[in-house]
């Protein structure tokens, strides 16, 4: 393995990533350019925020066609919450914007129930399901817990869907295809399973 590239975003948590996964013993460095993009061998999109920072400030590094070839390469790619949003086709948090379709899916509000205790944001560990042993679940039991923090999600059916986790309503907490993987919560955060899981994709 050459390294693991995260993607430096202003609008991220790009450290809090770097931390774990070079204290998983994994070569990794932040990244902000085209010619680093293409010479890592693996490349994580972590993101927080609004959906609009972090596509302005991707077209604004002029990074946008490299994360798509890279994508199509056959290397593996991992977003992690906006970053998830931002590999999608679209989302109802800013409906202008021009995210990056690699992956089959639409982003849309998390609705609330304050009654039954479904606030939103969601913020806080909840866990996921899912039905298939992907790799990317190497030795992380069904139904464990995640860190999330979000409002908006995959909420309507795909079939990039991984995992799915409820709040409110049912949403795909994992989406992926082939070489490219998401997910909306937070494995930086989410302690042993969240470090497995990061390490499971630097595995692959």
């Amino acid at each position: 393995m050459e390294y693991v590239g995260i993607v430096d975003f202003k609008s991220n948590n790009s450290n809090s990533v770097l931390s774990v996964v070079v204290a998983l013993g994994i070569e990794a460095r932040l990244i902000t350019s085209e010619i680093e993009i293409f010479k890592a061998d693996r490349l994580i999109i972590p993101g927080v925020g609004h959906i609009d920072s972090i596509v302005n400030e991707m077209d604004e590094l002029g990074i946008r066609d490299s994360i798509i070839s890279f994508a199509m390469s056959g290397k593996y790619l991992l977003g992690i919450c906006l970053g998830q949003h931002l590999l999608g086709s679209g989302s109802e948090e800013s409906l202008s914007v021009n995210t990056l379709g690699i992956l089959d899916f639409e982003v849309s509000r998390l609705p609330s129930n304050i009654d039954a205790g479904f606030r939103v944001p969601h913020v806080g560990w909840n866990s996921i399901i899912f039905d298939n042993e992907y790799a990317l679940f190497k030795s992380i039991p069904n139904g464990s817990d995640f860190y999330f923090s979000h409002s908006y999600a995959i909420t309507t059916p795909t079939h990039n869907a991984m995992a799915v986790t409820e709040h409110s309503v049912p949403f795909t907490s994992v989406a992926g295809e082939n070489n490219v993987f998401s997910v909306q919560f937070h494995p930086e955060k989410s302690q042993k399973v969240g470090r497995k899981l990061l390490h499971n994709f630097c595995e692959l």
